[in-house]
This record gives C-alpha cells, sequence and structure tokens, in this order.
C-alpha cells in the first residue's frame, strides 16, 4: 500500500474515481507528461519500462539518468535524494503523476520525484524494490526475484515486452548472413551475471554443441554478442565453427539482430538474460536455452551462508529478512527459478503459449496501474 493512501479518505476516493477518466490526467499542458520514466544503462530494464509506458497509452516522458560514483551505495543510504546523479537539470516540475522505474540505481531519485510531486504521484517499480517494499505503490516482479506476497506485488511470469517492430521497417540483412543456406540457427550470448559466469571454456563447450548439432541439421550458425558478452569468447569459437556460420562482435555495424529476430528459424540463448530469453519466446519460434555454470564469488557464497543458516536457526531470521528488505543483499536471484516456472506453464513447449502469458500479463499489470494514475488524479484535483 502507498504511504499516501491515507492522505485522502476511502469513501472520498471511492467515490471520486469513478468519474476520472485517463484521458484527463494527460491534460496538463503541452510542457508537460503525466508518466515519467527513469532509464538507465541496462537495455533489458529500459525495454520493460518502455513496453509499459506504450500500453498505458499515455504520454510521457524519458529522463536518462546517468551517475557519479555515489550510485554504489544502497537505496536506503541514498534516501530521497539526487546525490547520484551527474546531471540533475531535466528534474523540474510540473512533476509527474507516475512515475515509473526499474534497477537499484534509479530507486534514490523516484523517491526523490515523490517527495516533490507529494501525494498526487505514484511510484511503479519494476524488478525488485532494493529497499522495503512500502517505498513503492506497485512493485511489478518476475519469478527469479522470489518476493514475498504482498499487496503491492504483481508477479507476471515474463518481463515487459514491447512489440517488436514491423519487418518493413527494419535494414535490410547484410550479405554475409543473409547468403547462408537455411535453415537458420541464431545463437545469442549473454555475458557474466553473478553467479552465472560465460568463460572462453564455456564458450567453447557451447561452439562444439552447435558444430555437432548443425552437423545433423544443417544449415548455418549466427553466432551474436551482446554488451556483456566478453570479446575472448566469440574469438573462442569462431575456430570451433566448421560449417556456414557467420558471427556478430557486439560495437560492429548493422547489428542483425532486429531482422533475425523475425527471420531465423530457431534460437539457441545462453539463459542470463531473462529479457533475451522472453523476447525469443513470444517470437513464436524453437528457442533452446543454454545453461551457464556458477562460480559464486565470495560474496554470494555468504549472502547463501547466511540464508540456509536462517532457514536452519530461527533466531538469525529476523535479521536477515531485515537485511534483504533494506535491499542490502542482492546476491540472491534465482534465474533457475525463472526458466522452471515458465517450463511448468508451457511457455517451452508451446511458443504460443509464451505469446498468450505476455498478452495475458500486460493487461493484468494495466489492471493494477490504472487505478494507481486515477487515485493520483483524485487527488491533484482536490
Amino acid at each position: 500500500m502507498s504511504e499516501f493512501r491515507s492522505l485522502l479518505p476511502e469513501p472520498a476516493l471511492a467515490g471520486a474515481l469513478p468519474s476520472l477518466r485517463l484521458d484527463t490526467i494527460a491534460e496538463r499542458g503541452a510542457d508537460s507528461a503525466p508518466v515519467w520514466l527513469l532509464l538507465g544503462s541496462k537495455h533489458g530494464d529500459n525495454s520493460q519500462l518502455l513496453a509499459l509506458a506504450d500500453a498505458l497509452g499515455l504520454p510521457y516522458r524519458k529522463l536518462q539518468l546517468r551517475f557519479n560514483g555515489r550510485h554504489w551505495l544502497p537505496p536506503a543510504l541514498l534516501g530521497a535524494s539526487l546525490s547520484s546523479l551527474k546531471d540533475r537539470s531535466e528534474f523540474q516540475g510540473p512533476w509527474p503523476r507516475l512515475v515509473i522505474s526499474s534497477g537499484r540505481r534509479s530507486v534514490a531519485a523516484a523517491r526523490w520525484l515523490r517527495r516533490q510531486a507529494g501525494a498526487s504521484c505514484r511510484l511503479v517499480h519494476l524488478g525488485r524494490p532494493w529497499g522495503p517494499s512500502h517505498w513503492f505503490d506497485l512493485i511489478v516482479t518476475t519469478p527469479q526475484y522470489a518476493l514475498p506476497a504482498a499487496g503491492n506485488i504483481h508477479q507476471n511470469l515474463l518481463p515487459l515486452l514491447r512489440e517488436p517492430p514491423p519487418a518493413a521497417l527494419l535494414p535490410p540483412l547484410s550479405p554475409r548472413f543473409a547468403n547462408l543456406p537455411r535453415p537458420w540457427t541464431v545463437v545469442l550470448l549473454g555475458g557474466n551475471s553473478r553467479p552465472l559466469v560465460l568463460s572462453t571454456e564455456v564458450a567453447q563447450v557451447l561452439a562444439l554443441q552447435l558444430d555437432r548439432e548443425q552437423a545433423a541439421r544443417g544449415g548455418s550458425l549466427m553466432v551474436l554478442a551482446s554488451p556483456r558478452t566478453p570479446p575472448a569468447c566469440l574469438d573462442a569459437m569462431r575456430p570451433l565453427l566448421r560449417g556456414p556460420h557467420a558471427c556478430y562482435a557486439w560495437g560492429e555495424p548493422d547489428n542483425p539482430y532486429p531482422a533475425l529476430r523475425q527471420q531465423a528459424d530457431r534460437f539457441v540463448v545462453t539463459d542470463d538474460s531473462v529479457q533475451m530469453v522472453a523476447e525469443l519466446l513470444t517470437g513464436g519460434r524453437p528457442v533452446q536455452v543454454f545453461p551457464l555454470p556458477e562460480r559464486p564469488d565470495l560474496l554470494v557464497r555468504l549472502v547463501r551462508a547466511w540464508r540456509d543458516a536462517a532457514e536452519r536457526r530461527r533466531w538469525l531470521r529476523p535479521a536477515f529478512e531485515w537485511a534483504r528488505s533494506q535491499g542490502l543483499l542482492s546476491s540472491l536471484r534465482n534465474i533457475g527459478l525463472f526458466h522452471r516456472q515458465l517450463a511448468a506453464a508451457g511457455a517451452y513447449a508451446d511458443p504460443q503459449r509464451a505469446r498468450e502469458l505476455r498478452a495475458d500479463e500486460i493487461q493484468a499489470t494495466l489492471r493494477r496501474v490504472r487505478p494507481l494514475l486515477r487515485e493520483a488524479q483524485a487527488l491533484a484535483e482536490r
């Protein structure tokens, strides 16, 4: 529940909401927008913010956050402030009715915006809250974070996804990809994502597996690196691919992924990127997930040991749960849980099931977000 809901008595709120329409929220002047998005450096997080904003159908403003050295501090220490931002010039009124954020670094700025806007602003955070859940009016999450059930936590199986652009608007594939024989198997490489590791040795194992499958299946391999892929991994794979293939290193011109996302016959993707797996599953083509091995660092081992001890010894649980609720423990993400729940829902066995999940979940999320906007507007008009 929002800490601001108590500012408007429930009877008055209940009477105000039916007469409010979302299109009235947008009528705030040409120089303002009712929805603000706090964009960070991660493509997957930003894509989810834009997907939700597009689905709402209201004008929105994108604020690209750039951080100074203070961004390493936990949100509990930063408080409601802009002290971790390099540039604060865009943070000026008129203030929004809804702020949508994602990731640890955006939390302090989102809370600062609510402090400026007062009761007529709502906060929606995607992912995990990195602090007490009551900081936000709504948290939209997915299984890998294993958040406890609460009135302001809404769990989907898939992250929120934008519609891909029409094929007619995409640039054509370069000849080095377009001229390869069918069927096309596109291999998408992620990277290190604690505790998962993509090393050169793991990349070689993947390459040998792909080479064997290609010898049996025929066609071509297209191996695409991402921003997190260590360059040495792609270099280690090239000599082991003996059939028709092409490789794309991140940063090269003419990224083929947007076109191949719609034209490939089959995908293989490392399991570290939830967003990438979800995009491919909802594309309607077969997807094979390649699991990366775990190599827990010292911090991960300490957090897991504390968690296991708290499960065995009741007297340790309050301290552990307090640290987790404050966002001080960042090493508890369980990617395997995400994949298992998707598999149980039939998303891997039937591509159409993933598409149905995506459509149902965006509507379920909108049913949670739109009332928050109406509440904010009702308070603004009092």
